[in-house]
């Protein structure tokens, strides 16, 4: 019974901790001219300005450049967002109609 009860509190001291180095590993800052087909599926951050808006119905899309080159992002939900303002956005490459983009899942403006 204690071997037991030792194994779980072992396994939840092991949780908690890839829980808490999870939370504290910083995101690859990726320029876009180095994003290929094999970062498809890889979460990277970019930082840069927003070109073009495209508000539709469920999703928004928008256009990011960073000065090495513009790859579309897509947001799912609601959000208000300038242009020539400096973003960082993080999310995972995709790959749509045969063209890479970044799925947004944080954005932070960067001072």
């Amino acid at each position: 019974m204690q071997t037991k009860l030792f194994a779980i509190t072992i396994f939840f001291v092991f949780l908690i901790v890839l829980f808490t180095l999870s939370q504290t590993i910083e995101t690859k800052i990726v320029k876009i001219e180095d994003i290929t087909t094999r970062n498809i599926d890889e979460r990277i951050k970019i930082i840069g300005n927003i070109d073009d808006i495209l508000q539709k119905a469920n999703v928004t899309i928008i256009t990011i450049n960073d000065s090495t080159g513009v790859i579309p992002g897509i947001i799912y939900e609601p959000i208000s967002l300038g242009k020539n303002i400096q973003y960082s956005f993080e999310g995972k490459i995709k790959e749509y109609n045969q063209e890479l983009e970044l799925e947004i899942e944080e954005i932070k403006e960067v001072y």
